[in-house]
This record gives structure tokens, C-alpha cells and sequence, in this order.
């Protein structure tokens, strides 16, 4: 049935899109010589980069993130799904904004809205093609981080507002739990690209586990 089928697709999915948000969930260590702006911009435009890229450290970062899914569903490996996901995934660092022990990164992302390719796979059962017929979207979106002892966290709103990016649609305020408490909001606003393509990551868990890198 096809309800069946799409249950089971969006389960995987959104472990796929979870672990993409942890892997670009950064906690960043201050350091001398940088200042926080530079900090922040230096390393967000790094990963983001690396998942544009889709290397070899983005793609274990993510199948780390979706050991437990069954990729096997749509007839294609991890690597497959995330090639034909985030093909066509870009970034654009626009501005960086910190007051006291906040900050607001303005952030313009790229990718295939997850919603719509879930609707495409349900009318033929094939995630290749639904993937490959899938354009692009272009969003802009603010996300948050908070300072706390010489460290930068994600704010609370981090991971739901690239869930709404990556999603397609807007995602229920804390439904995927950020180890911040508080912090700036945050709003967004979107428009359709002609652009297709593919790229990814995962995460089984709805809970965030930000990783420590250091700014330097």
C-alpha cells in the first residue's frame, strides 16, 4: 500500500535529514587572534562546504548518522541516496551578527526539498527518479548562536530551522531537541530554484549532539 511504503520512507528520511543537522551542528571554541565574527563564519562556511562537496568526511559523518536505516527500501545504498539528495545543495554565508553572547548567522541554503521528493516517490515507488525530478529551493534563514564560557552553541532554534529548509515546510518549534536553552529567533523566506540535485546526511535520533571543533 502506498501509505505503507511512505511511512516508511519518511522515517528514513528524516533520520537522513537529522543526521545532516548534527553534522552541521558546531560548537565553537574561541580563540586569539579571530574575532567571534570570523570565528563563526569561518567555520559554519566550512562544513557547509564539505557537505556541498559531499567528501569523504561529510559522507561518514553522515552514514554515521543513519547506521540504523534501512536504505535498502529505495534499492540504493547511503552513499546513492545522499548523492542523489543533496545534488545541487549550495550555501551562502551572507552575514554574521554578534551582540554580547549572541549571534545571528544569515544564511541563504540550496537543496531538494525533502517533502517533495517523498511525494514524488509515493506515486511510482522509485527514489531515484523522484530524487532526480526533484528541482531545488533556495531559502534564507537566520540561525542562532549563544557564547557560554568562551564557547559558541547553537541556539535553540538551530536545528529546526534547517530542518524547515531541508524539509520543505515549517517544523513544530522544538521538535528537535537543541542542547541550547535560549537564544535569538529567527525567521525565514524561500524561493523555487530551476536547479536539481542531490546530497546528504542522517541521523536516527531527534536529539541534537552537537559536535566541539575548535574556531581556530
Amino acid at each position: 500500500m502506498k501509505s505503507s511504503r511512505l511511512t516508511v520512507a519518511r522515517k528514513i528520511a528524516i533520520a537522513g535529514m537529522m543526521a545532516l543537522v548534527m553534522a552541521l551542528s558546531l560548537s565553537l571554541v574561541a580563540c586569539a587572534g579571530q574575532s567571534d565574527e570570523e570565528i563563526l563564519r569561518d567555520a559554519i562556511t566550512k562544513e557547509f562546504k564539505s557537505m556541498k562537496e559531499l567528501d569523504a568526511s561529510a559522507m561518514a559523518d553522515l552514514k554515521a548518522g543513519t547506521s540504523g536505516a534501512d536504505f535498502s527500501q529505495f534499492d540504493m545504498t547511503a552513499e546513492k541516496f545522499y548523492q542523489g539528495w543533496l545534488k545541487g545543495f549550495d550555501y551562502k554565508v551572507d552575514s554574521v551578527k554578534v551582540e554580547g553572547n549572541h549571534a545571528s548567522i544569515n544564511v541563504t541554503l540550496t537543496c531538494k526539498p525533502m517533502n517533495t521528493i517523498l511525494a514524488a516517490y509515493n506515486i511510482d515507488g522509485n527514489m531515484q527518479s523522484a530524487m532526480d525530478i526533484t528541482k531545488t529551493k533556495t531559502t534564507s534563514i537566520i540561525l542562532p548562536y549563544e557564547k557560554y564560557e568562551n564557547t559558541w552553541n547553537p541556539g535553540p532554534t538551530y536545528n529546526d530551522e534547517l530542518m524547515k529548509v531541508l524539509m520543505g515546510n515549517p517544523v513544530a518549534s522544538g521538535t528537535l531537541g537543541n542542547s541550547s536553552t535560549s537564544g535569538t529567533s529567527s525567521t525565514s523566506s524561500s524561493t523555487d530554484s530551476s536547479t536539481s540535485g542531490t546530497s546528504g546526511t542522517s541521523n536516527t535520533s531527534g536529539t541534537s549532539n552537537t559536535s566541539n571543533k575548535s574556531g581556530s
